[in-house]
């Protein structure tokens, strides 16, 4: 956005920006749910049991070694 990247050189980066909002989180914050919710329903599910190894990995940082 405008804010980084500004053409007068007073931004972070001196060119002209990409996209023209100066809250570019108005656009990437929707898109990035929606991103989300079909990532969750287009992706493949995982077996129950990959799921608990993770989930006492998570809670516990115990790591078993094979």
């Amino acid at each position: 956005g405008p804010n980084v990247m500004n053409a007068a050189g007073t931004g972070f980066i001196a060119m002209d920006p990409i996209f023209p909002l100066s809250n570019p989180a108005l656009i990437s914050v929707p898109a990035g749910f929606i991103g989300a919710f079909l990532g969750t329903f287009l992706g493949k599910p995982e077996s129950y049991d990959k799921y608990r190894e993770v989930k006492v990995k998570s809670v516990t940082g115990y790591l078993q070694l094979k």
